[in-house]
């Protein structure tokens, strides 16, 4: 169907033009001249082409709606295989992704309005903001092959200064040649690993923070040419929280000795008590006031985060002293029992069965490296209702079940300060701070916040964050801006927030009980690692479904140039019919 834009009215143009024809073909046909009839048609010709260039016709057809989006990275071998499916598919791509066979360009304001008619998106995908402006993600997803980089990348929380940290990701390698992916801290190289092989690979590194606060290491990854690519890995390093710790025990031991040198030298308040005879005790103090703890009460307990205690005191407790202590746990303590006899089976304050086992020692992995050190031989098997900190195939070794607010642990490696005595006391260190970490009370907060985008965060993007507070009506402030908060409609004392980052480098979400510090990135930093996260959120909203759109009306004004051009034939025809 044929339609017109036309520049000025149809019925004016049509008065002069149609007399003036007329006046042409006549003043052709008083010419006694040959190719009359050729020369009518070229007046003919001459006038509707002028006629054309004033009209400016359109066609219009019917078109499939479905769209082809291409955004950046695309393969354009995927592309024609789904060209060669559809060929009725409109080819579009976004701004800045280089043009595919005169695909039209998509701004991102048309993004909602086209979103509907979107059936394929093929690239690195959309991003998260775009994604937003979708009502309907009905597309399906084709990603491009991933760049060698790091896909994913986290920093174990919290960091405390003076504890072993991990940073945990994965590598995606395009080619067979080996790869280090080191990391360095402020004081130089921290820890390194070895990437062999192509495809997508697991890594973990260990840093161990010496003071608290902001700080950037440098993650850097060496190939074959010895080039390095590095890139800055934000880590804020809480203070180390002081702990109060109850040490009870018929007598003292080469292993609570060593122990206790290593808490109270992280700053760990402690108070270690030892059985001399029936009713007289001997006590060693760390980090605080001298205080004699000749029987547990409610008042002691709730003054400890965490009660290590032995087989022979745990059996000399008495019966109220036993209520006490399970009163104490079920409202938050912890308790880490050190079983020394083989019994497999105790009373109600240690719930867990234990099955013999033939050796009385346990090869373990710390810090990458297998060490062997003395256990009971006895152990814990797989079980649903117990957290496994240390284990092997043999079963678990240490572990925690938890019993109301607090939890239960048992510990049956002996002698673990062989490690220092070998001159590890990282890999010592490694051992016990997350057993202590683990099992002590946990401390209350009023409010937590989270940025809920993944990491990376670069400045102009928006970040999202959720707020878990008690108080009715709380307020967060992005450095000292404060930001409108949405409560979550299912979930008690949750809030929503957005707020755009702002000039590279560190800034902080605080409340009133809590703060959040957070990094912006520069633009181009953790290149490989953003495009991952930008796949799997695409992939993530990506239907199975490519059923094609409904069919839509397509108007094209046809070129003016070609109307110009047959204009000019026809009358240079009749200027040079004449010489003929």
């Amino acid at each position: 169907m044929i339609t017109f834009h036309a520049l000025v009215s149809p019925t004016l143009l049509a008065a002069l033009l149609v007399p003036l024809t007329l006046l042409f073909l006549w003043l052709e046909w008083k010419r006694k001249q040959r190719f009359l009839v050729l020369r009518w048609i070229a007046v003919v010709v001459m006038m509707a082409m002028a006629a054309s260039l004033f009209l400016r016709p359109v066609v219009t057809s019917e078109k499939n709606s479905s769209i082809l989006l291409l955004t950046a990275g695309y393969e354009k071998q995927k592309v024609d295989s789904l060209l060669q499916h559809h060929p009725d598919l409109q080819l579009w791509h976004l701004t800045g992704v280089n043009p595919y066979k005169k695909s039209s360009l998509l701004a991102d304001h048309e993004l909602p309005i086209k979103g509907d008619q979107i059936r394929f998106v093929t690239g690195e995908g959309l991003p998260a903001t775009d994604l937003d402006l979708l009502d309907n993600k009905t597309f399906t997803f084709i990603p491009s092959q991933p760049t060698a980089g790091i896909m994913s990348l986290s920093v174990v929380q919290p960091v405390l200064a003076h504890h072993p940290a991990q940073v945990q990701g994965t590598f995606y390698n395009t080619t067979p040649e080996k790869k280090w992916i080191v990391i360095n801290g402020p004081n130089g190289k921290e820890d390194s690993v070895l990437m062999e092989g192509r495809g997508l690979k697991s890594f973990h590194l260990s840093f161990t923070p010496k003071q608290k606060g902001e700080w950037l290491y440098t993650l850097a990854i060496q190939g074959s040419d010895e080039k390095w690519q590095a890139e800055k890995l934000p880590v804020y390093v809480e203070a180390d929280a002081p702990l109060r710790l109850l040490f009870i025990q018929d007598f003292p031991t080469f292993e609570t000795q060593y122990l206790k040198s290593y808490l109270a030298h992280a700053g760990h308040k402690l108070i270690l008590r030892y059985q001399l005879s029936q009713k007289i005790f001997r006590f060693e103090f760390a980090n605080r006031q001298p205080t004699q703890v000749n029987r547990l009460t409610h008042d002691v307990l709730d003054e400890t985060d965490l009660l290590i205690i032995d087989d022979g005191a745990l059996q000399k407790l008495t019966a109220g002293e036993k209520n006490i202590l399970k009163e104490s746990i079920h409202s938050g303590l912890g308790i880490l029992i050190l079983p020394h006899a083989t019994k497999t089976k105790r009373d109600g304050l240690f719930p867990f069965t234990l099955a013999p086992v033939k050796t009385d020692s346990a090869t373990i992995v710390l810090q990458d490296k297998a060490v062997t050190l003395p256990a009971l031989p006895v152990r814990l098997q797989n079980n649903s209702t117990v957290q496994s900190l240390v284990q092997n195939k043999s079963g678990i070794l240490t572990g925690y079940a938890f019993s109301g607010a607090g939890k239960l642990g048992f510990q049956l490696l002996q002698e673990t300060y062989r490690l220092t005595l070998s001159g590890d006391s990282v890999g010592y260190g490694a051992f016990w701070s997350p057993v202590i970490e683990k099992l002590s009370r946990r401390a209350t907060q009023a409010s937590s916040i989270q940025i809920t985008t993944p990491f990376p965060w670069y400045i102009d993007e928006p970040l999202q964050t959720t707020l878990l507070s008690s108080q009715p009506n709380p307020t967060l402030f992005a450095d000292t801006t404060q930001l409108p908060l949405r409560e979550d409609e299912r979930l008690d004392d949750a809030w929503h927030g957005q707020f755009w980052a702002g000039t590279p480098g560190w800034h902080s979400l605080q409340t009133d009980a809590s703060s959040l510090h957070y990094y912006v990135s520069e633009k181009g930093g953790w290149n490989s690692l953003r495009q991952n996260i930008q796949r799997e959120q695409n992939q993530l909203v990506s239907s199975a479904s490519n059923s094609s759109g409904e069919p839509v009306l397509v108007q094209k004004e046809l070129p003016a140039l070609y109307f110009f051009l047959a204009f000019v034939a026809a009358a240079g025809f009749l200027w040079f019919a004449p010489k003929l």
